[in-house]
């Protein structure tokens, strides 16, 4: 599909009516999972996480995006102060940790943590 084109200079937008719809689906998957291990002093744990975000975007009349011109003379240069666009993506996060907390005497103890 076209997008739109908005040369400045007072001309007239060129393209498709930007109030058409628009529509936006997002999935969010994640797993995470902990371990635990206990001896003598220490108390270890360990643990991660994977997520995961998909977005598709519907909007079958801005798909060319929305370019903006300040100028005529712009418009020829071809220089836009903006460009909009619906573009579909995705996103992965992976995330670990360690963690060891320990008992120095029976009042005291520690935590030593790595992410």
């Amino acid at each position: 599909m076209n997008g739109t084109v908005n040369p400045g200079s007072g001309i007239t937008t060129v393209g498709a009516n930007q109030l058409n719809p628009f529509d936006i689906l997002q999935r969010k998957y994640s797993v995470a999972d902990d371990f635990y291990w206990n001896k003598g002093a220490h108390s270890i744990k360990f643990g991660g996480s994977v997520e995961r975000t998909e977005t598709d975007i519907n909007a079958p009349f801005q798909w060319g995006g929305v370019w903006t011109f300040t100028s005529l003379q712009a418009f020829l240069q071809n220089q836009p102060t903006s460009i909009v666009g619906a573009l579909p993506g995705q996103d992965n996060a992976f995330r670990l940790f360690r963690e060891n907390d320990f008992m120095v005497t029976s009042r005291t103890s520690g935590r030593r943590r790595r992410t």
